[in-house]
């Protein structure tokens, strides 16, 4: 009976701890749609001793510091939120359009030729998935009740796509440099760059 007193209680401790994390996810009603930021190691290969300059370079960039500023200092209504969307989104396509760029740089012709069908067909399923799940999801016919919410959490994860999909190339990229480069000199690593400046 003991035993069984004490699993009730850890469950309703780790019940507790949950709902505590759930609340620090939500301010003054607005869901972050980003939370997970600075939570995950970009270190997919752990293939270099340098992984912690490109994660640290990752978490410490200037677009998710700017965005979670304006996110919870600047928007008050939904509208606001969801330009903030459109706003950081579009700054992630510039930053995806030259990860790119700077990636086929190291490339050899056929990799270029390669990664270009690569990206394309990235491209093409993020254009399909979302304008796909958008009929779905607004169609009335579906009988989809659809929150206030929705547009900019919508939006966000559009953001969300592109920016992984820049990190995932800016990572491939800093792991070719990895091996040219001096890793004393990381001001010589274009994948630690970002062209966005606040």
């Amino acid at each position: 009976m003991k035993r069984y007193m004490c699993c009730v209680m850890f469950i309703c401790l780790l019940g507790i701890s949950g709902c505590s994390r759930i609340e620090t996810d939500v301010s003054n009603g607005k869901k972050d749609p980003q939370s997970t930021i600075n939570d995950n190691s970009y270190n997919i290969y752990q293939i270099t001793g340098d992984t912690d300059l490109f994660d640290e370079t990752i978490d410490n960039n200037p677009i998710d510091k700017e965005y979670t500023k304006e996110f919870y200092s600047d928007a008050e209504t939904t509208e606001e939120l969801k330009n903030i969307q459109v706003k950081y989104l579009n700054i992630w396509q510039d930053e995806l359009a030259n990860a790119v760029e700077s990636y086929t740089k190291c490339l050899s012709s056929a990799e270029k030729a390669s990664f270009s069908v690569a990206q394309s067909q990235w491209k093409k399923s993020f254009d399909d998935n979302f304008s796909f799940e958008s009929q779905i999801l607004r169609d009335a016919d579906n009988g989809i009740e659809l929150g206030y919410a929705f547009d900019y959490l919508f939006l966000s994860e559009q953001r969300e796509a592109v920016r992984n999909r820049t990190i995932r190339i800016k990572y491939l990229h800093f792991l070719l440099e990895s091996s040219r480069i001096d890793p004393d000199l990381p001001e010589n690593y274009e994948s630690l760059k970002f062209i966005y400046k606040s």
